[in-house]
């Protein structure tokens, strides 16, 4: 069986952080989940070697 070496594209349910603003996806490691709200606030205190990407939700 091969291994998966790439993702062109992930989705996440729209309950995936429920009342957390930070959570890492179990089987991809490297995908870190932020609120918009722990977003904003990295943005307004212009925290630096951080990199957001909009996510697909499933409703």
């Amino acid at each position: 069986m091969g291994a998966i070496t790439a993702i062109k594209k992930i989705a996440y349910k729209t309950d995936s952080l429920s009342e957390h603003d930070i959570a890492r996806n179990a089987e991809f490691k490297s995908h870190v989940l932020v609120s918009d709200r722990l977003k904003d606030i990295f943005e307004k205190e212009k925290i630096k070697g951080v990199e957001f990407r909009d996510a697909t939700i499933v409703v």
